[in-house]
């Protein structure tokens, strides 16, 4: 579910990151709905990453969003999302779940 308080918390806090790659933070959302390869799950704080991984010659760069669960568990919200560097996944809390190695990830630069 696309909650606009949490909408909003992506458009306060990382609409410079997201509009230098082309896009809206809505268009942005939208876009790794329907192209992530990688899920995440983040035992720390109980949350998944749905990530667009994206390898080139020079560095491997993610587009990423954080999901969680509402309250009663009923549906994930979406906490944030934000373009990082891979470096951002080698935490130790974050566990692969899912990959789709015939999904390359996209044609947008995320850096």
């Amino acid at each position: 579910m696309i909650d606009k308080k949490h909408v909003q918390h992506v458009v306060n806090k990382h609409y410079k990151e997201i509009i230098k790659i082309g896009l809206t933070p809505i268009e942005y959302i939208q876009y790794i709905i329907s192209n992530y390869n990688r899920i995440y799950y983040d035992k720390n704080n109980d949350s998944y990453l749905l990530v667009i991984f994206k390898e080139t010659k020079n560095s491997q760069n993610i587009a990423a969003m954080q999901l969680i669960f509402n309250d009663k568990h009923e549906f994930y919200l979406i906490k944030t999302a934000l373009p990082m560097r891979s470096t951002a996944l080698k935490s130790k809390s974050k566990i692969l779940i899912f990959t789709n190695p015939r999904q390359k990830g996209s044609s947008v630069n995320f850096t």
